[in-house]
């Protein structure tokens, strides 16, 4: 009897723990770039690795697929703790083939120092390589000053994610066009920055 007794408390147990192992935990970002304005000082380098929510950051990544593409939004935002103001990421409506690789459109925006660069208007990324000095006399000439490509998507041990590459010249800022800014890796202005978004909502791998 008493065995009996402990198998049925085992298999009542066993809903509960495929309950746990299937509920998604926090976005998870990776992230390494520097941004490079007219008009910016003492920008430092950001080195990012986060779980949403940890000191107030916020990490956003939704997928969405249709006719073998996907739409990609991926965003992160600090809640201003830098002494030098606020700063942010953010890779709006990226249209991606679900095989990965460039990117055929999307808008990118930069918050650095609080000053917003790109956006809806300015911001817009192709995978095409950049033309050579396009954001060297602002207003920009560079019709997408964003290059997003590399893209990859992956099953991690921390949920399912997507990868990539990203670099920006000539990115005006909303309020100024006649400021600009780079967007590269760290410390190395000819290669781009990488990004890793982990636990992306509606990806399925």
């Amino acid at each position: 009897m008493r065995s009996f007794l402990l198998s049925l408390i085992v298999v009542a147990s066993l809903p509960l723990v495929t309950a746990c192992e299937e509920e998604a935990g926090p976005a998870h970002l990776t992230l390494n770039y520097q941004v490079a304005c007219t008009g910016c000082t003492g920008v430092p380098v950001r080195q990012i690795s986060t779980l949403n929510g940890v000191e107030g950051n916020s990490i956003s990544c939704s997928v969405s697929e249709t006719e073998g593409q996907y739409l990609l939004n991926l965003s992160f935002s600090n809640p201003n703790t830098d002494p030098s103001g606020g700063y942010g990421f953010d890779i709006r409506n990226a249209v991606v083939s679900t095989a990965g690789g460039p990117a055929q459109s999307g808008t990118i925006t930069i918050i650095e120092q609080d000053n917003r660069f790109g956006g809806r208007d300015y911001g817009a990324a192709s995978g095409s390589a950049l033309a050579p000095g396009c954001g060297d006399e602002p207003p920009t000439a560079c019709a997408t000053p964003c290059r997003l490509y590399d893209i990859s998507f992956e099953a991690t041990p921390n949920g399912p994610a997507v990868l990539g590459s990203l670099e920006c010249d000539g990115l005006p800022l909303a309020a100024d066009r006649t400021r600009t800014a780079e967007v590269h890796a760290p410390t190395a202005p000819a290669m781009p920055a990488n990004f890793l978004f982990e636990n992306c909502t509606g990806l399925q791998l």
